[in-house]
C-alpha cells in the first residue's frame, strides 16, 4: 500500500485528505479538520492505529476540479501513430530496482473484475493483470496511458513505482476532471474540414452524435477535420478485410485502428471500447475529440454474438458518449451505418445529426443537424 509523507498531505487539499483518510478507515472524515485527519493518516500508517477498512459496494468516487494544470503529452505507446507522436517525457528522479521492470499501457478493466494494461494491438499485456486493492493505490482511470515499473515478489508482480500517466509525471492529487460530472450542452463550435467528403457547406459541431449513412470505410478515409491545436481524430474500422486495411492509410491528421474478420468479435469489442475511454481521457483535459467508426452496426453485431441481450443496450451507451462540455472539451462520434440494418431505427432517436451520401458525395438535401442555428 502506498504510504503517504506529511509533507504531501499537507500539500493535498482539504477534500483529497478526506478521501484519502476515507480510504484508510478513518471514521467521519468530512467532519474533522486537515491537520487532525493527517494526523491520523500517518498513526494508521504506522501501524499506532488499526483500523478496518469499510467498502461500499457499487460506490463510485467523485473527483471534483475541472481540469489538470499540465496537459498530456501526445502517447509514448502509439508513437508510431500520427497524432500519437511521442514528446519527451519528464519522469521521477529514482534509482531503479535491478528486477524491476517498466511497462506502458493503456489501463482497462476485464470482464472478471480485475485490471490490465493492454498494448498497442489492444491485449492484455502479460504479468500486468491486476486487484481492485492495486487500482484504488494506482488512483488511474480506464484509458489512461500508464507507464508502470514492476517486480517480481515471492511469485507475484507487484508495482513499485507509476512512472508517468498520460505523458506526465505521475501526481495521484491531480486535480482532474471527470467524465462523468462535466456537464453537457448543445454543439455550438463548427467543425471545419479540409477536403474530402463533407464539405463546409454542411453544418456539423463538435459533440455531435451522427450517422453516416450510404458510406463505406473509403468515405471515412477521406474525411479530413480541420486540424487545430486543440483536435484529436480517431478512426476505428472493425471486421474488415486485410487486403482493405492496407489501404487505410492515415492521412497525417487521424490516428487509424483496425480489426480484420478473422479476429474475435471479443477482441473487436476490446479495441472499440479501449478507443473510446482514451477518447473520454483526452476530453477531460480540454481537448475536441473525433471518434469515426466503420460501422456502428458492425459494433452491434459484435456485442450481439457475445450477448443478444444487452447489444442494443450498450450501442446506445456507446453512443452516448460523444458531447459538448459546458467549459472546455468535447467527444463527437461519427458512426457508418446500413440505413437497412436492424439497428439502424432503434439508434436514429439519439442521434443529433446525420450525413447522407450519395454517389461518393454528400447530400445535403437529406442530411441533416439538430439545432444547428446555435453552430457558429
Amino acid at each position: 500500500m502506498y504510504k503517504y509523507s506529511e509533507e504531501e498531505l499537507k500539500k493535498c487539499h482539504h477534500g483529497l485528505v478526506k478521501t484519502i483518510a476515507k480510504e484508510l478507515g478513518v471514521k467521519s472524515p468530512t467532519s474533522k479538520k486537515k491537520g487532525e485527519l493527517i494526523s491520523l493518516i500517518l498513526d494508521i500508517q504506522d501501524g499506532k492505529i488499526e483500523v478496518a477498512p469499510k467498502s461500499k459496494k457499487g460506490a463510485k468516487e467523485k473527483i471534483k476540479g475541472w481540469g489538470a494544470k499540465s496537459l498530456p503529452s501526445n502517447s509514448e505507446l502509439f508513437s508510431d501513430i500520427p497524432y500519437f507522436t511521442s514528446n519527451s517525457l519528464t519522469l521521477r528522479d529514482s534509482a531503479y530496482d535491478s528486477q524491476g521492470k517498466e511497462v506502458l499501457g493503456i489501463f482497462d478493466s476485464l470482464s472478471n473484475g480485475t485490471w490490465c494494461l493492454r498494448d498497442k494491438k489492444f491485449n492484455v499485456i502479460e504479468g500486468t493483470v491486476f486487484n481492485e486493492e492495486t487500482r484504488k493505490r494506482l488512483r488511474v482511470k480506464e484509458g489512461d496511458e500508464v507507464k508502470l515499473e514492476i517486480i517480481e515478489d515471492n511469485g507475484q508482480i507487484k508495482v513499485e513505482k507509476i512512472l508517468t500517466v498520460n505523458g506526465l509525471e505521475y501526481d495521484p492529487y491531480a486535480d482532474r476532471r471527470d467524465f462523468d460530472y462535466m456537464g453537457a450542452t448543445y454543439p455550438s463550435n463548427k467543425m471545419y474540414f479540409n477536403k474530402g467528403l463533407i464539405t463546409d457547406d454542411f453544418t456539423m459541431g463538435f459533440g455531435q452524435r451522427a450517422l453516416m449513412v450510404g458510406a463505406d470505410s473509403t468515405n471515412i478515409s477521406e474525411i479530413v477535420v480541420q486540424r487545430h491545436p486543440n483536435t484529436k481524430v480517431f478512426k476505428i474500422y472493425l471486421d474488415e478485410m486485410p487486403e482493405i486495411i492496407s489501404d487505410l492509410k492515415s492521412d497525417g491528421f487521424a490516428s487509424v485502428f483496425c480489426k480484420t474478420f478473422d479476429v474475435s468479435y471479443s477482441e473487436q469489442i476490446a479495441m472499440a471500447e479501449c478507443v473510446l475511454k482514451i477518447a473520454k481521457r483526452y476530453s477531460e483535459y480540454g481537448y475536441d475529440i473525433v471518434i469515426m467508426i466503420n460501422g456502428i452496426d458492425k459494433l452491434y453485431n459484435a456485442y450481439k454474438s457475445v450477448n443478444q441481450e444487452i447489444a442494443l443496450e450498450m450501442i446506445k451507451k456507446y453512443i452516448a458518449t460523444a458531447r459538448c462540455f459546458d467549459r472546455k472539451g468535447s467527444l463527437t462520434l461519427i458512426s457508418v451505418v446500413d440505413e437497412n440494418s436492424e439497428i439502424y431505427n432503434q439508434i436514429l432517436p439519439f442521434v443529433n445529426c446525420q450525413i447522407s451520401v450519395k454517389d461518393g458525395q454528400i447530400d445535403l438535401e437529406n442530411s441533416y443537424t439538430k439545432k444547428k442555428e446555435l453552430i457558429k
